[in-house]
């Protein structure tokens, strides 16, 4: 015989529909009771606002309120360089001194020869010009691109030093345990030695601009560009007055051992004229205007020199002589 069940026992399903219910049901009542809640606050700050100021409260809005914005706001416009937390002593005097002197040759060669790239990765080569290209290229271009090719290879280095490291936190991670004191050693030294090839290369830039810049000098000023400028926040040091204090005196000491004034003028060898004349130009003192300003163009017997390409009235033989010569 079968079992029919009865009608008002409830079965599983049914069971778990009602608990659905009363789930939702307390659902239904706390988001009401929060929204009640929020209305409520809502009045209240509406009333507050309608209600007048009196004396004592507003002398107190007007003594705080405007301190706590102008504090703020003074906060926001303080003209001051964006810097994260301080690192470790010995880090920082790495850092400065990688980036204040260039590497000596020696130490830099050592690093160089350091680090090798790994077998798998070929990417990690110095970028060379083909040989067709090279044989066409003039000697002032290939000095150029040889001191280009060497801060390139001490980025290389860079990046394979910093992949070494990178591959030592990679194998750590992947097997879940921790770097070996040598391993962090070695970690340490590839990162610190990548920071040295960057001063390097950091150093080497900064001369090279100073180099683009020498042509607008005045000549008594272009040792200004040597390669012995110190590395600071200013491309010519944080001491150019008193380096162009140390130049004119050099100057002055130099034309007065000379036996004559840096104004004198002079004929430079083989500077003639168009007849064999002597042209005699202001060379010490050939650049007027300011010392960093603008070269001007020599001085040519109190007129400037014709441009190229400018032809010159002839002149007598006479007035050749006297080193006179007329623009057109």
């Amino acid at each position: 015989e079968s079992v029919v069940a009865h009608p008002t026992e409830p079965t599983a399903s049914t069971s778990t529909t009602n608990d659905e219910v009363r789930s939702l049901q307390l659902s239904v009542q706390t988001l009401s009771n929060q929204m009640a809640w929020f209305f409520d606050k809502l009045a209240e700050e509406e009333i507050d606002d309608e209600q007048p100021l009196t004396n004592e409260s507003s002398s107190q809005i007007d003594s705080a309120m405007p301190i706590d914005t102008l504090s703020g706001l003074e906060q926001f416009y303080v003209p001051d360089e964006r810097v994260a937390t301080d690192i470790d002593g010995q880090l920082v005097n790495i850092v400065n001194n990688v980036l204040k002197k260039r590497l000596p040759d020696d130490k830099l060669k050592e690093k160089l020869q350091a680090y090798v790239r790994p077998g798998n990765c070929g990417g990690l080569t110095q970028t060379r010009v083909n040989p067709e290209i090279w044989e066409k290229l003039s000697a002032a271009t290939k000095s150029r691109d040889l001191k280009a090719q060497r801060a390139q290879q001490a980025i290389v280095q860079v990046m394979v030093a910093v992949t070494h490291a990178t591959n030592n936190l990679v194998a750590s991670t992947r097997s879940d345990e921790p770097l070996t004191k040598n391993k962090m050693a070695d970690t340490v030294t590839c990162l610190v030695d990548a920071l040295a090839l960057l001063g390097y290369v950091n150093q080497d830039v900064n001369q090279r601009r100073r180099e683009d810049h020498r042509g607008d000098l005045n000549q008594a000023y272009r040792g200004l560009c040597n390669a012995d400028t110190e590395g600071s926040a200013w491309l010519y040091g944080d001491d150019l007055t008193t380096r162009v204090k140390a130049i004119n005196e050099t100057n002055r000491i130099a034309s007065s051992i000379a036996g004559r004034h840096p104004q004198t003028q002079y004929v430079r060898p083989g500077n003639r004229g168009r007849f064999g004349a002597a042209i005699r130009q202001n060379w010490p003192g050939r650049f007027r205007g300011a010392f960093l300003g603008q070269a001007s163009k020599p001085i040519f017997r109190g007129k400037s020199y014709p441009q190229r390409g400018q032809r010159t009235r002839p002149v007598s033989r006479t007035a050749a002589r006297s080193g006179l010569q007329r623009d057109v």
